[in-house]
């Protein structure tokens, strides 16, 4: 029963330091003033992979500058591409996987922020928990997660009470 009940402890232990690391690379950046947004395509291919997670920084338009990674807005769509020049008539964006500029200029309204870092991959699994089967997925670890914290406790006040009961007789 010891073997178990620290088998559950271990795992336990684990599973909590991934859950506050994922929470954290959620929350903490959002504190700190950061959006955050799943990158969809390849177009910034190698340097930003579809399915990472990008935190951007808002930042006035006069402290960014060439080659710079922005993050703006098209009508109702997020893009993050590259800075190639900087015009008068705004900021021509390039991602580093297309063969050409983007097709209009980026006006200082519709810059979200620079670019900081990114977490490969994170976005992949962020989608993945917000729909089914993934949610699911979500709801049965955290199920066993409590499982696991109610499961020793359980076998350990069996195994006390069985004590007892021979203690007695």
């Amino acid at each position: 029963m010891k073997m178990i009940q620290k088998i559950c402890s271990h795992a336990l232990t684990c599973f909590c330091i991934v859950i506050v690391l994922l929470a954290s690379s959620l929350v903490l950046p959002k504190l700190l003033g950061f959006k955050s947004y799943i990158v969809l395509s390849g177009s910034m291919y190698p340097e930003i992979h579809t399915g990472a997670f990008a935190y951007v920084k808002p930042q006035e338009a006069d402290t960014l500058k060439v080659n710079d990674i922005i993050t703006f807005t098209i009508g109702e769509n997020t893009v993050t591409h590259r800075i190639n020049e900087i015009t008068d008539e705004g900021f021509i964006t390039k991602g580093d996987a297309n063969e050409m500029e983007d097709n209009k200029p980026v006006v200082e309204d519709a810059i979200v922020g620079q670019v900081k870092f990114t977490i490969p991959k994170l976005g992949f699994f962020i989608t993945y928990i917000q729909q089914p089967p993934g949610t699911y997925i979500a709801i049965s670890v955290a199920a066993m997660l409590l499982l696991l914290i109610i499961l020793p406790d359980l076998i350990f006040q069996s195994e006390k009470k069985l004590k007892r009961s021979e203690d007695i007789q």
